[in-house]
Formats: C-alpha cells, structure tokens, sequence
C-alpha cells in the first residue's frame, strides 16, 4: 500500500469517527430532553412539593420540640407512674394543695445516691405537708428500685418510668435532677446535680413558703 491509498483510508476513517460521534451526541441529547420532560412534569412536580413539604414539616417540628423548654411558673408536666413499693399509680395532678419535690435518680448514680438520705430527712421532718417522688430514670426494673430503697432505708414514693417518657419530658439529661413544684401544680425551682439537705430544707421554706 502506497502513501497516497493511506492517506484516503485515513481520511475515510476520520469521516466514520466523526459520523458516529455526531449520532451519539444526538442521542444524548435527545435522552436529556426526554429527562427533563419527565421531570417537568405535573405529577413529579406535586412529588417534589410533597417532599418539600414534609422536610419543611419535620424542620418546624424540630424548632418546637427546641422552644418547648420547661419554665419556672409553668405547669410541671403531668405523669402517672408505678410506685414499685404500693404497687399503685401515682399522678402528679392528684397531688395538687400540697408542695412537691420530684427527684431523678438511677442506682448506679453517686450523687443521686449521697443525697437519698437528705431527701428522707425532709421527708421525715414535714411528713404528709410535703409529698417527695423519686422517679427511676433508667428504665430499672422493680426489684432493683426495691433493693435500692431498702439499702438507704428510703420510704418516700419512688416510681418507675419504663420507658422513660416522664424522665424526657422533665429534660434530665444527667443525673441527680430536683424539681420543686408549688401547690398549684407550678415549677418554681429546679436543681440540676447533688442537692445537699440545706438546699432542699431552705428552698422548701423559701419557695414553697408557709411550710414550719
């Protein structure tokens, strides 16, 4: 084969390559129109507005579950609980005429464990004018609820919250958490670690005022 024939193949070549390159980019073409018609579409149009619509939806709900902060003067969150020891369901509102200390504790908690006593102390000095609940918040079965008691010698109400939905709902993200509530039923103070016997005796006669 002479020069010139390799030249013309060449040529030929060149042609072939360009002709198919030229149908290819047309089939894309065409598939990137028919895409765009598709999702142009009205039925893909309201899927995509539904699914802007429930991101939008979960984002507001995470703002409100952000700004419903427990508050002092509010309503404390209403609840009805086991006490393991009666065996009877113990609801916060039926309690309302009285002041209330809601303690939050677990067994394995240090602190929580330090201040029981001073929690019995309080107990044992105001009686039935003072109602103090101590509420399990990890999900603890009865038996280990009871042998805690009955190794501090405690004898206030202490409930279990199985799946610690009350424990949510008062915002206890460690633990001790101590809540005095007022006898209409309001938060007025709140305490977010080891509560000494002082602490609990003073802001009992301070807050919850007429107390002797």
């Amino acid at each position: 084969m002479n020069y010139k024939s390799l030249a013309v193949l060449c040529v030929g070549l060149i042609f072939v390559l360009a002709a198919v390159t030229t149908v290819l980019a047309w089939k894309v073409f065409d598939v990137s129109i028919q895409m765009k018609i598709t999702f142009d579409s009205p039925s893909n149009q309201a899927a995509t507005t539904a699914i802007s619509n429930i991101q939008q939806s979960g984002s507001d709900d995470s703002i409100n579950q952000s700004e419903n902060i427990l508050g002092i003067g509010l309503p404390a969150p209403n609840f009805s609980l086991l006490d393991v020891n009666t065996r009877e369901n113990i609801m916060l509102s039926d309690l309302e005429g009285i002041p209330v200390i809601i303690n939050f504790w677990t067994s394995w908690c240090g602190p929580c464990k330090s201040e029981m006593p001073s929690l019995q102390s309080i107990q044992n000095k105001y009686g039935d004018r003072v109602a103090i609940i101590g509420i399990n918040g990890d999900r603890e079965s009865i038996e280990q609820i009871q042998y805690f008691a009955k190794d501090l010698g405690i004898t206030f109400k202490l409930l279990q919250d199985p799946d610690n939905s009350v424990t949510k709902s008062y915002q206890i993200w460690g633990f001790p958490g101590t809540f005095f509530i007022d006898r209409e039923g309001r938060l007025v103070k709140k305490f977010m670690g080891e509560i000494s016997i002082e602490d609990i005796d003073n802001n009992i006669v301070a807050i919850l005022g007429d107390i002797d």
